[in-house]
This record gives structure tokens, C-alpha cells and sequence, in this order.
């Protein structure tokens, strides 16, 4: 592996090439006012100069973390413990919903039974009522020998 001064001297150096690189390119585009593929070889040479330098400064100032050996038997302990109070919690929450549930099909029924018994009263009443009642004798109209014809309007005349 590099030691840090070479790696930064291997860095520099790429960066002073690719920087040199583009700029030759830029001046013989400005001089000649032709880009060619010398100019196209140069500024891509350039570019990937630079491009390595600086990924090469970012992967050597990003250390890999060093894992530390875990104690598999107290992670798996903590697992167990938190399984443990997530099932009780949902037993808990299960057995509040069927508490809920049973209450409000209790109270379901009671409504049920109450507005039955409300549609068997007003139906008994009505029925009742309907015996109850007088008939009706239909008395014929003295006029039903006339047509039932509506008076005619008379035409206004100006």
C-alpha cells in the first residue's frame, strides 16, 4: 500500500497533469481557433487526471470503520426482550379491541331490540286505529248528473 506522502505526491502530480493537460487544450483552441481531436484527447486525458486525483484524496480521507467484535449472546438477548414486550403489548391491545367489540355489539343488540319493540307499538297503533275507525258511507253528490266541464272564458274583444 501507498504511504501518505506518496499517495499525496501520486495526487498532486495527477492534478498538475490534468490541469496542464486542459489548459494546452484551451490555449491551442484560443490560438488556432481549432479543437481537433488533439484538443478532445487532451481535455478527456485532463479530466480523468483530475478526476482520479480527487477520488483517490476522498477514498484515502474515508477510513473504513472498524467493526468491533459484538457479543452475539447480549444482542440476541435484547432481541428476545424486545419480542417479548412487542407480543405482550399486542396480546394487551388485542384484548382491549374484543373488549371494545363485545361492548358495542351488546349495545348493537339493545338498539335492535329497542326500535323493534318501537316498529311492533306504532304497527299495533295503527292497526288499532284502522279497526277502530267508522266507516265511511260515500254519499253521492247531488250534481255527478252534470258534466264536469269547466266554464268557458269569453273572448275579449278590443
Amino acid at each position: 500500500m501507498f504511504s501518505f506522502s506518496m499517495l499525496m505526491a501520486l495526487v498532486f502530480g495527477n492534478f498538475a497533469i490534468g490541469c496542464l493537460s486542459i489548459a494546452s487544450a484551451c490555449y491551442t483552441w484560443v490560438r488556432s481557433r481549432m479543437f481537433g481531436l488533439g484538443g478532445i484527447v487532451l481535455s478527456a486525458v485532463g479530466l480523468i487526471l483530475i478526476g482520479v486525483s480527487f477520488w483517490a484524496t476522498v477514498e484515502y480521507g474515508t477510513h473504513p470503520a472498524e467493526a468491533e467484535p459484538s457479543d452475539t449472546t447480549a444482542v440476541r438477548q435484547l432481541i428476545e426482550e424486545s419480542d417479548a414486550r412487542t407480543l405482550a403489548a399486542l396480546k394487551d391491545s388485542n384484548k382491549q379491541l374484543a373488549d371494545q367489540l363485545q361492548q358495542s355489539l351488546k349495545q348493537l343488540q339493545e338498539n335492535q331490540d329497542r326500535v323493534f319493540s318501537d316498529i311492533q307499538g306504532h304497527v299495533l297503533a295503527i292497526r288499532t286505529a284502522l279497526t277502530e275507525r267508522p266507516a265511511l258511507v260515500v254519499q253521492p253528490r247531488a250534481d255527478a248528473d252534470t258534466p264536469n266541464t269547466a266554464p268557458k272564458r269569453k273572448a275579449k274583444t278590443r
